[in-house]
């Protein structure tokens, strides 16, 4: 019988502990917004290699052509600046450093609706690939911000 009731005493109190959790995390997180991006530009400093902004563009480019239009979200443009670029910034493999900004400005009154800037890191072992690794790392990243699709493979 006293097994019994512990046994019922516990469940009541991981079922309360459980249900005062949910409810106390409730206003925490709020849904993030989603916006139908429809174009982008690349901008960055003179340090930063030629591939790096291909790279990103023509990877944005693509996971904007492969995302599904969303008629309800405002529309909007992205301006993606590329900063303060460190390249090789470990001894041991070919790691690159960039700060990136972007900005979404509304197609329809051209003010800026929504603004990230943060670091992206990429490394390597091929130092033939270290321009495209921090391009995807980039686009990776931005995809993730805008809810982009991933492009297929065939494109």
């Amino acid at each position: 019988m006293l097994l019994r009731f512990c046994h019922a005493a516990i469940a009541l109190l991981l079922s309360a502990l459980l249900s005062s959790c949910s409810s106390a995390g409730a206003g925490l997180f709020t849904p993030r917004k989603i916006y139908d991006v429809r174009d982008l530009t690349v901008l960055a400093d003179v340090r930063v290699p030629k591939a790096v902004i291909v790279g990103t563009d023509s990877r944005i480019a693509a996971a904007i052509a492969a995302t599904v239009p969303r008629p309800e979200a405002p529309p909007v443009v992205l301006s993606v600046r590329i900063g303060s670029y460190r390249p090789d910034i470990s001894p041991l493999n070919r790691r690159s450093e960039a700060m990136v900004t972007v900005t979404a400005a509304s197609v329809i009154d051209g003010s800026s609706v929504a603004t990230a800037t943060f670091p992206v890191t990429s490394g390597t072992e091929n130092p033939d690939f270290e321009a495209e690794a921090l391009a995807e790392a980039v686009a990776a990243r931005i995809r993730s911000l805008f809810a982009l699709s991933m492009p297929s493979a065939r494109q």
